[in-house]
C-alpha cells in the first residue's frame, strides 16, 4: 500500500471547525476523514472554589502585571539579575510589611534562600538594578513614585527606600487580598 508524497500516514488527526447555520452545533471535518464529524458540547459546570482560586489567580496576576509595569517603568531592564531580587524582595514587602525594620537580617536572607545565593549578592545585585534605573530610567516617571528625592543633588534612594516606596505604590494599585489581614499588633498574619 502506498501512501501519497508528502503524506504522513501515521500524522494526528486535526479538525478543520466550519460554522453552521442550519444547525447549533459546529462540524468539524477530521484531516483523513471524508465526511463531517459532529464535536458534542460539554456543559460549562463551575463550583465556587474555582471562582476563587481563579480570581486569586487573576489577582496573582495582576499584582505581577503592575509591579514588573512599574519595575521596567522605572528603567530597571529585566535582564538583570537584580531586577528578580528586587521583585521578589517588593512581593515580600507587599505581603508583610514586617520586612521593612529588618531589610538585612531578614528581607535580603529570604530573598537569597529562595534563590540559592547569599544575602550579600542580594544587597549589591539589588543596588546595581536601582542604581542603573536610576541612571536610565525617565526622571517624569521616577518622579512619579518618589517625589522629592528624584533631586540630582540627593541621589538616587537606598535599597529599602526603593523597595518600601514601590510596594506602598503597589499596595495603592492592588491592595491585599482578603487572605492577608493584620493582627492590630504590627505583625502581618496569613490566613490559608
Amino acid at each position: 500500500m502506498r501512501s501519497e508524497p508528502g503524506k504522513n500516514q501515521f500524522s494526528p488527526a486535526k479538525a478543520i471547525f466550519f460554522p453552521t447555520h442550519d444547525e447549533e452545533k459546529p462540524i468539524a471535518y477530521m484531516s483523513g476523514f471524508h465526511f463531517p464529524v459532529v464535536v458534542q458540547e460539554f456543559p460549562d459546570v463551575k463550583s465556587s472554589r474555582s471562582d476563587e482560586r481563579s480570581s486569586a489567580f487573576s489577582s496573582r496576576n495582576e499584582l505581577m502585571h503592575q509591579l514588573t509595569y512599574m519595575l521596567l517603568d522605572c528603567g530597571i531592564p529585566a535582564n538583570l539579575t537584580g531586577y528578580l531580587y528586587v521583585r521578589k524582595a517588593i512581593l515580600l514587602d507587599y505581603h508583610n510589611a514586617d520586612y521593612r525594620g529588618a531589610v538585612y537580617k531578614a528581607l535580603y536572607p529570604d530573598v537569597a534562600a529562595y534563590f540559592h545565593t547569599t544575602p550579600s549578592r542580594v544587597e549589591r545585585a539589588i543596588r546595581h538594578a536601582i542604581e542603573v534605573g536610576w541612571s536610565r530610567g525617565n526622571i517624569e516617571v521616577l518622579e512619579k513614585y518618589f517625589g522629592y528625592s528624584t533631586n540630582p543633588n540627593r541621589g538616587k534612594p537606598t535599597n529599602s527606600a526603593f523597595i518600601a516606596t514601590i510596594s506602598d505604590h503597589l499596595q495603592l494599585r492592588c491592595p491585599a487580598s482578603p487572605a492577608i489581614k493584620g493582627n492590630g499588633t504590627g505583625k502581618t498574619q496569613f490566613h490559608m
